[in-house]
């Protein structure tokens, strides 16, 4: 008496590694919740998965309806992608996908990545983003346990641009 019945093939999925939707039309869910694009690719950078195709090509159809996304949501996501297992296929999603566009604060930095990947940590992600802009971000940074350190990290290299900082020294 304990069937379970897997109407949308979701344990198949699961075992290809495979990120799908349950809807038609991921186009509607995308401009309706366009939080939801950034779900999808932390969900590989954490898991390892695939996107499906017809949620990739959703992605790429719908991008720009992530600018009316509020920036704290963004950075939550942001820091998801970044600390991700597979973080290295989450970069590259928002590249090929032009996702990172559509967010001028870590445009700069994710790009920086994908070219020249190396690992680091959501905090320092977040502080070189903010130095790129030239500004300290408070809404960002509520993000993190301590923001009143990377304020002081951000405002430092803000206030010496020119000397040669390395993670150890900043952080």
């Amino acid at each position: 008496n304990n069937i379970i019945h897997d109407c949308f093939t979701g344990r198949q999925d699961i075992y290809r590694k495979k990120i799908k939707m349950i809807c038609d039309n991921p186009n509607l869910i995308f401009k309706d919740r366009p939080l939801k694009m950034l779900e999808a690719i932390r969900l590989v950078s954490e898991l390892g998965f695939k996107l499906d195709d017809s949620i990739y090509k959703a992605i790429k159809k719908s991008n720009k309806a992530l600018l009316k996304v509020n920036i704290t949501d963004i950075t939550r996501e942001m820091n998801g992608i970044i600390a991700g297992k597979f973080a290295k296929r989450g970069i590259k999603l928002l590249i090929k996908s032009k996702l990172y566009k559509r967010m001028p604060l870590f445009k700069t930095e994710i790009k920086r990545l994908y070219n020249n990947y190396r690992r680091e940590d959501e905090e320092t992600f977040m502080a070189t983003s903010m130095v790129k802009n030239k500004e300290y971000n408070e809404r960002i940074a509520m993000a993190f346990n301590d923001s009143k350190r990377l304020e002081k990290v951000v405002q430092l290299a803000l206030t010496w641009p020119k000397s040669n900082y390395d993670v150890t020294t900043l952080f």
